[in-house]
């Protein structure tokens, strides 16, 4: 990782990390760089999946803070900032403020980091398929899975959700693009058969999971969108407001497994979603959506585009995967 610079993205897996045994003796290397009410944090949670993502976010923020604030690791300490967003602010003047937010699922934890006490960043994380949503949709449709949601999203969102798809990809690897899909899209169950319709004009019978999986995945990319922004603010989805934020233009990014790169577990990154809040295009706000393995989507939401800045530009800084030895145990205990 290179020092100093005005904004990260980082990523540290747990599910390649402190993998057997009790927590406090597997990783008590990396408790012992808490201090003694984080650790109890650690501790209260019940499942060990849960303190491992509470550990590496701990643990994130504190590197986080160390890199961008120019801190000691034992002189770190936490602050609240508006609505009890957690942030870095100096005690003295010749300390750096730092802003930052994680976010994690499914044993990911993702940081977004930036070295400003004016800048305001979010990230949000979802896995497609830990939360088994098929239930609902068998008994209720996918219009019904969208309803139960009506409170986070607005009607034309909802509406967008429900009868548009993107380009899917049909098991032969065939690519099917969205204006082959105007019937398709208006299938809400799974389990049975539809209609696309070829550019060339010939009709094709499909299986109506294909398009409701694409329905699905759109679903969590408008809300991991909506997530990173109005964390980014440092609300809550309790936010009275909710409904009034819209996003535009939006599309799932492919996955690493079809966008071809085996090594690389990072798939499309979709930089092109509109953002309008109370029928007004908001501007002062950059926003990326990217696709991680084959179920996981990454936003990142950010209030810097001065001129120059990565947001400005329109490139966020890369995902940069952690090693929980090289990147976080030899800055802790650097002497």
């Amino acid at each position: 990782m290179s020092d100093g610079p005005a904004m990260v993205r980082w990523l540290l897996d747990t599910r390649r990390i402190w993998q057997s045994g009790p927590l406090k003796k597997n990783a008590s290397r990396a408790l012992r760089l808490l201090k003694p009410e984080e650790q109890a944090a650690v501790d209260r949670y019940f499942q060990i999946k849960d303190a491992k993502m509470c550990l590496a976010s701990y643990l994130l923020k504190y590197l986080v803070i160390v890199r961008l604030g120019s801190v000691p690791w034992a002189d770190v300490v936490l602050s609240e900032g508006r609505s009890r967003k957690p942030c870095y602010v100096p005690k003295h003047s010749y300390r750096k403020p730092v802003q930052f937010n994680v976010s994690h699922q499914a044993g990911l934890v993702a940081m977004v980091g930036h070295g400003s006490g004016s800048s305001k960043v979010g990230v949000d994380i979802v896995c497609i398929n830990e939360r088994n949503g098929y239930g609902i949709i068998d008994s209720e449709g996918f219009d019904g899975w969208v309803n139960m949601y009506r409170e986070v999203f607005s009607s034309q969102e909802m509406d967008d959700m429900k009868n548009q798809i993107q380009s899917i990809m049909l098991k032969d690897g065939t690519v099917v693009f969205s204006d082959e899909l105007v019937t398709a899209a208006r299938c809400c169950k799974r389990n049975t058969s539809c209609t696309i319709i070829l550019r060339s004009g010939e009709p094709k019978i499909i299986n109506s999971n294909i398009v409701i999986d694409a329905k699905l995945r759109r679903f969590y990319a408008f809300w991991c969108l909506k997530e990173a922004y109005i964390k980014m603010t440092g609300e809550a989805l309790l936010a009275d407001w909710l409904r009034d934020l819209e996003f535009r233009n939006v599309r799932a990014p492919w996955p690493a497994t079809a966008s071809g790169t085996v090594a690389n577990r990072w798939g499309e990154t979709v930089k092109d979603v509109e953002i309008w809040f109370e029928g007004k295009r908001i501007k002062n706000v950059r926003i990326e959506l990217q696709a991680f393995e084959e179920d996981y989507l990454v936003a990142t939401a950010s209030t810097d585009v001065t001129p120059g800045s990565p947001a400005e530009s329109g490139n966020f800084p890369i995902f940069e995967e952690l090693n929980i030895q090289e990147d976080i145990y030899l800055c802790a205990e650097r002497v």
